[in-house]
């Protein structure tokens, strides 16, 4: 079975975000892993992968890892998960402020078209600020329409 050299870091970076978030130490992630799937790896061999100290890791072996955690080996390998958590949890707060925002009807509309700008470089902190200054422009504009007062929502823009 071929062998990777030196783990790279985000393997390393990875192993170790998926441990702390299961709250697990080496020893029974090491004890669960050979439960749950039967995969071999003691403490020491899981720190070490984690340290990068481990010159040579197994494919196979990494092939185990991903799929003891539901991944597939390319995103074990190739992404930073720690961000790609960070995106989705950024997501569903813009979802909920959209839909709440829109209604749950065209909520569906706008989201394929936020998956378009964050595609496109737009950040969704941006979008987040929008969404919540699109709520307080909305929640001015029934307080004002409730008192006959200001310009409604549909003239600001």
């Amino acid at each position: 079975m071929p062998r990777i050299k030196r783990p790279p870091n985000l393997v390393s970076r990875n192993l170790r975000y998926l441990r702390s978030q299961l709250g697990l130490n080496y020893s029974e992630m090491s004890r669960i892993m050979e439960k749950k799937k039967r995969i071999e790896l003691s403490p020491v061999q899981i720190r070490n992968i984690e340290m990068k100290e481990n010159r040579h890791v197994r494919v196979d072996t990494l092939a185990k890892i991903a799929d003891y955690f539901e991944l597939s080996y390319d995103a074990l390998i190739r992404h930073d998960l720690s961000q790609e958590i960070e995106v989705e949890n950024e997501a569903s707060k813009l979802s909920q402020k959209i839909t709440e925002l829109l209604g749950p009807e065209n909520a569906a509309e706008l989201f394929k078209t936020t998956i378009n700008l964050i595609r496109s470089g737009i950040k969704v902190k941006e979008l987040v600020l929008f969404a919540e200054t699109a709520t307080a422009l909305r929640n001015r504009k029934l307080s004002t329409d409730q008192k006959g007062g200001e310009r409604g929502l549909d003239q600001v823009f």
